[in-house]
């Protein structure tokens, strides 16, 4: 995959967009829309023998049809349809510094990204920015692109 490529899909902040819900080419998308292709037909199907199963297997396409309708460009295009982060200034403080990642700046880490990320999303930043200095972008992708985005919150219990 080519620069302009991992760009698109690797916030400045170092999360992945590729696995984000909100991404618009991300996975999640993709994949919904594959499944909704996949079920046509199937509520109605599921009517001819419950309805409740039709009804709940309706949601589940409903849902689907929301991951579909995403509207984030990524924080690089500016086009983010508001990002999940209140207060976020990494994009304007990586594109200031030119730099393409907060881990290659030379005042990395700093403590502004503490001002407004929670410390679950801190230490993904302060972690991943850590792995793209040492072993650069290409191989952070590949040791996370099927990372599931969400994972810190199911592990942090």
């Amino acid at each position: 995959m080519d620069k302009t490529e991992l760009l698109a899909r690797i916030a400045p902040c170092s999360l992945l967009c590729h696995t984000c819900a909100g991404y618009e080419y991300g996975i999640l998308p993709e994949l919904s829309s594959q499944l909704l292709h996949a079920t046509k037909g199937m509520t109605e199907f599921k009517a001819t023998y419950s309805a409740e199963s039709a009804q709940r297997f309706a949601a589940f396409r409903a849902q689907l049809e929301h991951l579909c309708s995403t509207g984030c460009g990524g924080c690089r295009t500016g086009r983010t349809a508001g990002c999940c982060i209140n207060g976020c200034t990494v994009p304007d403080c990586t594109l200031a510094h030119g730099v393409d990642f907060c881990g290659l700046c030379a005042e990395f880490p700093c403590e502004k990204p503490r001002t407004f990320f929670e410390p679950i999303v801190y230490e993904q930043w302060l972690h991943g920015n850590e792995e793209i200095r040492a072993h650069g972008v290409e191989a952070y992708w590949e040791a996370h692109k099927s990372v599931p985005h969400y994972l810190p919150y199911a592990l942090r219990r």
